[in-house]
């Protein structure tokens, strides 16, 4: 803190010496006028700060309207802005667009379209069902064929006699894998 006074005990204070030209009875007038001053001087400069803050972040969000707005077509994309009046102008000349009309064969063609995406999403969950259950079968199948191989070998190693396997067993456990695992890797995309 800097040391307003001398050697000879005399304020060389600035507000002390604006205060010292003043007569005792306006001294404490003029420094309860000063502190309201600094008072409203820091106020101000809080504000000046926050508008400075402020107009930056309307800028930023500006741009941003305007490139969303570029992004729809409801500004050519060729449209540039220098500064922020001319932001303002684009956007409030996106404000003035209006959609074009719908026309009778455009109206037409919202049942049919909707019909076809139900038919898609029916045929989606047919063959996620298939998928599903070729999956389920497989791994069944796995695990049969995982307890036949260990009875077989149990029976191998008690010396029983060995029988062939069900030709027809093994056959449609082929077919089936050929018919049901073959499925297009397309069924997973999503109808929403």
């Amino acid at each position: 803190m800097p040391n307003w006074f001398g050697l000879n005990g005399h304020c060389h204070s600035p507000s002390a010496a604006f205060l010292g030209s003043a007569t005792s009875g306006n001294r404490y007038e003029l420094e309860s006028k000063l502190k309201a001053a600094q008072r409203d001087y820091r106020i101000a400069a809080k504000q000046l700060e926050a508008a400075k803050s402020m107009h930056d972040s309307i800028e930023v969000k500006g741009i941003g309207l305007l490139s969303e707005a570029k992004t729809v077509g409801l500004i050519p994309r060729a449209a540039t802005a220098a500064d922020t009046g001319s932001v303002v102008t684009l956007l409030r000349d996106a404000m003035g667009w209006k959609p074009e009309k719908v026309t009778q064969e455009h109206s037409e063609q919202v049942p049919r379209l909707e019909g076809e995406r139900t038919d898609l999403r029916k045929r989606r969950r047919e063959l996620q069902n298939r998928l599903d259950a070729a999956l389920q079968f497989e791994s069944s199948s796995r695990a049969f064929e995982g307890e036949v191989t260990e009875q077989h070998a149990r029976l191998q190693s008690i010396g029983a006699p060995q029988r062939e396997p069900s030709c027809r067993a093994s056959v449609n456990l082929a077919f089936y894998r050929t018919q049901c695992l073959s499925l297009p890797v397309t069924v997973t995309w999503s109808l929403r």
